[in-house]
């Protein structure tokens, strides 16, 4: 079968999400090709590897030969505007089954999960924008959909087809009596990083220090290493040495939905783990790390404390790497992916009711 991912851009971090989909198509038997129909770079991290080959950015005309002429199933990925509302008629006009991934809450944030007043807002502020992201919301729960968490799956249905991830094998023996925390990812503000940077600067007395793959900013700190944007392999080297991962999400509507990447690589790692008690966080991690009420400096800096002993690290990072090799490995993720795909087939394409119905 021939798969078409349908993606926002080439040039963040959402194509991780995508290379994820690319190896189960792949591991499947499945043909894979990646579009966009906006510029820019592919994203550095995988800039340099074979998935790259398969990324194509085209005009709208020609992602519609490809919908029309070359795909079996069209997979889009995020319930947005740009990616689900343009397949969408397209996918009908051919008559090509479409599959919606709902990795991130995006449309939530905005409609469903922001304050009242901030919903207003943006209401006001971009009346035709809200009513896409409404739109492409709705959408998505009607259509044939695969999500990456429990959360989105109570608002869209479909299987939990987590971030598949390899397994490169544990990381380095937990054996440091100063222990180094890491933050490899983008540097977003509902992340938490200002948490992680006083949390650490607490305990640097006590030889604790912190390394981010993120440009350095202008206060750095003598106990602190910036190392600028990383290829994959660097941020996951950086991973795999560290002693402990910290996740300070914010109970902020993205926040409450994200799967990061990095807790499921630094699982698979046999990291010790220390993470905002949000449900998508405490879900993947399970009972294998430590968790803090969030935006907590005071719960979090005492979780970190339980973590300095290397044999209490090495104990939950064995018992995080086992969960993640039954949860999000490739392996372990293919038959969500391929009950979503034969959903999706079953389903057939979707009709142009659907399109009318739509706000």
């Amino acid at each position: 079968m021939r798969v078409l991912f349908v993606t926002l851009s080439l040039s963040n971090n959402q194509l991780g999400r995508v290379h994820s989909l690319y190896e189960l198509a792949r591991l499947g038997g499945h043909e894979a090709q990646i579009a966009t129909t906006h510029p820019g770079p592919i994203w550095q991290p995988l800039a340099d590897s074979v998935f790259a080959s398969a990324c194509h950015r085209v005009s709208f005309w020609r992602l519609n030969r490809l919908i029309r002429d070359w795909a079996d199933l069209v997979i889009t990925i995020k319930a947005l505007p740009p990616t689900l509302l343009l397949a969408l008629p397209l996918c009908v006009a051919a008559g090509k089954p479409i599959l919606a991934d709902v990795d991130d809450p995006d449309a939530d944030a905005i409609t469903v999960w922001a304050d009242s007043h901030a919903r207003a807002k943006f209401l006001i502020r971009y009346p035709h924008r809200y009513a896409l992201f409404a739109s492409a919301r709705q959408a998505a729960i009607r259509l044939p959909s695969m999500v990456s968490n429990p959360v989105l799956q109570r608002h869209y249905g479909g299987p939990i087809v987590p971030h598949a991830r390899p397994d490169l094998g544990p990381g380095d023996d937990h054996s440091s009596d100063r222990p180094r925390v890491a933050f490899v990812g983008t540097v977003r503000e509902h992340k938490g990083i200002d948490l992680i940077r006083s949390g650490v600067a607490s305990l640097a007395s006590q030889g604790w220090t912190l390394v981010v793959t993120a440009p350095a900013p202008h206060d750095i700190r003598p106990w602190e290493t910036w190392t600028g944007l990383t290829s994959w392999d660097e941020g996951m080297k950086i991973l795999r040495e560290s002693d402990v991962v910290v996740l300070p999400s914010k109970p902020v509507g993205y926040a409450r939905g994200q799967l990061p990447m990095k807790l499921i690589d630094a699982m698979l790692a046999g990291r010790a783990l220390a993470v905002s008690d949000l449900e998508v966080l405490t879900w993947a991690m399970g009972d294998t790390g430590e968790r803090f009420t969030p935006g907590s400096l005071g719960e979090m800096v005492d979780a970190l404390r339980r973590l300095s002993s290397p044999t209490v690290r090495s104990e939950l990072g064995a018992r995080a790497r086992a969960r993640a090799l039954g949860l999000f490995t490739v392996p372990a993720v293919r038959p969500a992916f391929d009950e979503a795909v034969e959903a999706a087939l079953t389903s057939g394409p979707p009709g142009s009711g659907l399109l009318r119905n739509l706000r």
